[in-house]
């Protein structure tokens, strides 16, 4: 039994070294773009509560760096609440947008908001923002799904940031 926790011991730190594990951190060797997502600036939820709105944030995880694909990606989810909101998936939209040009310092490409037409009251909706700069791809995947009969709001944002090849 003694010997089977060495081998664990020494198979998982090779299966790291090996096949690439995932960071908290930003290497060194990251543009500048995928720097701007590790902790500190696009804080949508912050965003959203700064405009006023009753959130309440589901903590999935912090972000992670994959050394492997050379990419940051963090995850939000959680209910808002719109009241007097006849158009809530629009307003948390361009909250959203917002927040990524804010943090970006640029206006991103969007797939969401100019979903509109789109839009149907009472009806999930869902779209994506995307970046290019500085050799480095920011996307952002949002979904919004209305409570029937209540003005919540679930909502789930998934941000990618790579480095493109060279």
């Amino acid at each position: 039994m003694r010997y089977s926790i060495h081998v664990f011991v020494v198979a998982s730190s090779a299966a790291a070294i090996f096949c690439g594990c995932q960071h908290t951190q930003p290497p060194e060797s990251r543009s500048i773009l995928s720097k701007t997502f590790f902790g500190i600036g696009f804080e949508p939820e912050r965003s959203m509560r700064r405009q006023g709105l009753a959130v309440k944030a589901s903590r999935i995880n912090d972000g992670a760096t994959d050394l492997v694909e050379n990419c940051y990606w963090h995850s939000w989810q959680g209910v808002v609440n719109l009241p007097n909101d006849t158009n809530a998936c629009m307003t948390v939209s361009k909250v959203i947008r917002d927040e990524l040009n804010r943090t970006l310092r640029a206006d991103c490409e969007d797939e969401l908001t100019t979903k509109g037409y789109n839009l149907q009251a009472g009806k999930p909706f869902w779209g994506s923002l995307h970046h290019d700069e500085a050799g480095a791809r920011v996307d952002v995947r949002v979904w919004l799904i209305p409570h029937e009969g209540t003005s919540n709001l679930s909502y789930v944002i998934y941000l990618r940031a790579a480095d493109l090849p060279k």
